[in-house]
C-alpha cells in the first residue's frame, strides 16, 4: 500500500474556481492534506508577496512531505524562506501571466511575468490544467525571453527545462449526478451565464447578443450567475436592465447546492471568453445537462469531441448571434445531453492521477 503523505496545500487566492479546485482535491485525495490560504484579493500582490505572508503564519512547512501550491506565489522565494528543510514543491498553474489579456486600463507587469516564468523552472513538478494551457505556456516563455533586453538566455534551453518537469492534468468537479436535466427541457428555454463578470469573459458581448435575440422576437429566460467585481460596471447594469423581464435569476450564490440546482434548471450555457485555460464553469454546466455554445478557441476545442465541434463551437461574434438564434428557433437545446457523456471530469475519475504524482516523490 502506498504511503499516506503529509502535504501542505498553499492557495494564496482562495476564492472562485481556485477555491473549488483545492477544496475538491483535498476532499478526494487519499493523502493527508493541510490547507493554508490567503483571501482572493489583489492577485498581483499575492504573486509578489504571498510566500512571505505564508511563511510568517506557517513556520513548520519543512515538516511536511510535500508542498502543493497554486500559481499565484513565488516558488523560488518560498523555497528560500523555508530553507534547507523545504520539501519538494508541486505547482498547479491556473493562469499564464504571459498571455493573460489585459484590460485597456492595465499596464504590463514584467515582474509577475518573471515570477511566472521562474515558477515553471524552480518548482519540482508543474501541473497544467489543459494541453492548450501547457503548450501555450511553452510558446509564451520563448517570446518572453526574447523580449528581455541584452539577454543571453536561450529560449530553447528554458522551454526544454520547463517541459521536462510538467504534465497536463484536468481538474476534477464535484457536480452531483442526480441534478442532470438530460430528459427535461423548459417550455421557455433558459440561457445560462456562470462566469466571472470580468473583461476577459466578455459579458458585454454576451448581454448584447441576448438583446439581439430578444429584439428579433425569440423567447427565452436568463440565469445570470458568476462573481461580480467589487465595483459593478454601469454598462453591465444598463444592459441587464434591458433584459429585466427575461431574468429568471440574477446574482452570485454561495451555496454549491443552490448553484448546481440553477445550472440544472438551465437549457443553454454560453461562453464569450477570450481567456480560458480549462473551463470549469462550462464543464459543470454541461455535466448538469446544459447545451453548450462556445467560441472555437482557447481550451474549448480540447474539451469538446471533434465530431461535435460544428454543433457547439462558433468562430465570430456575428456567428454567436446567428447560432444562438438557430438553437432557439429550432429548439436544438432539446439535445441537452449532447456532450454530457464526454464530461468525465468528476473527482472520482481524476484524483488518482494527482495522488500518483504525489506518490512519485516517495
Amino acid at each position: 500500500m502506498n504511503k499516506i503523505l503529509k502535504i501542505a496545500a498553499i492557495e494564496t487566492f482562495y476564492g472562485g474556481s481556485h477555491r473549488v479546485f483545492i477544496d475538491g482535491l483535498i476532499r478526494n485525495s487519499r493523502h493527508k492534506i493541510t490547507l493554508f490560504t490567503l483571501s482572493d484579493q489583489l492577485w498581483r500582490y499575492r504573486m509578489k508577496q504571498s510566500a512571505s505572508e505564508i511563511i510568517q503564519n506557517v513556520d513548520n512547512l519543512g515538516e511536511f512531505d510535500l508542498i502543493f501550491a497554486t500559481s499565484l506565489i513565488n516558488v523560488a522565494e518560498l523555497k528560500a524562506l523555508v530553507g534547507p528543510t523545504c520539501p519538494p514543491v508541486v505547482l498547479y498553474v491556473h493562469e499564464n501571466q504571459h498571455t493573460y489579456p489585459r484590460s485597456t486600463k492595465q499596464k504590463r507587469d514584467f515582474q509577475v511575468e518573471w515570477i511566472d516564468f521562474m515558477n515553471s523552472v524552480t518548482a519540482d513538478f508543474v501541473i497544467y490544467n489543459s494541453d492548450f494551457h501547457r503548450n501555450g505556456y511553452y510558446q509564451s516563455i520563448g517570446t518572453f525571453i526574447q523580449e528581455i533586453p541584452h539577454t543571453t538566455m536561450s529560449p530553447e534551453y528554458w522551454i526544454k527545462r520547463a517541459q521536462e518537469r510538467s504534465v497536463t492534468l484536468y481538474p476534477g468537479t464535484d457536480t452531483p449526478d442526480n441534478l442532470s436535466k438530460h430528459s427535461s427541457v423548459n417550455n421557455i428555454p433558459r440561457i445560462l451565464w456562470n462566469h466571472r463578470w470580468e473583461y476577459d469573459k466578455q459579458p458585454t458581448l454576451f448581454l448584447k447578443t441576448l438583446i439581439q435575440c430578444m429584439d428579433a422576437g425569440y423567447d427565452f429566460e436568463v440565469i445570470l450567475l458568476g462573481k461580480s467585481p467589487s465595483v459593478p460596471s454601469k454598462k453591465y447594469k444598463i444592459l441587464i436592465n434591458q433584459l429585466s423581464e427575461r431574468i429568471f435569476h440574477y446574482g452570485y450564490v454561495e451555496s454549491r447546492e443552490d448553484y448546481f440546482s440553477l445550472l440544472a434548471s438551465g437549457d443553454i450555457v454560453v461562453s464569450t471568453a477570450i481567456q480560458e485555460n480549462f473551463g470549469l464553469s462550462i464543464v459543470e454546466a454541461v455535466q448538469c445537462g446544459c447545451f453548450p455554445l462556445l467560441p472555437n478557441r482557447l481550451s474549448y476545442p480540447e474539451l469538446i469531441p471533434e465530431e461535435y465541434h460544428s454543433s457547439v463551437l462558433y468562430y465570430t461574434d456575428d456567428e454567436l448571434f446567428s447560432r444562438l438564434a438557430t438553437i432557439l428557433e429550432k429548439k436544438l437545446f432539446s439535445q441537452k445531453g449532447l456532450c454530457q457523456k464526454f464530461m468525465v471530469h468528476r473527482w472520482e475519475n481524476r484524483i488518482d492521477d494527482y495522488d500518483n504524482i504525489f506518490d512519485t516523490f516517495f
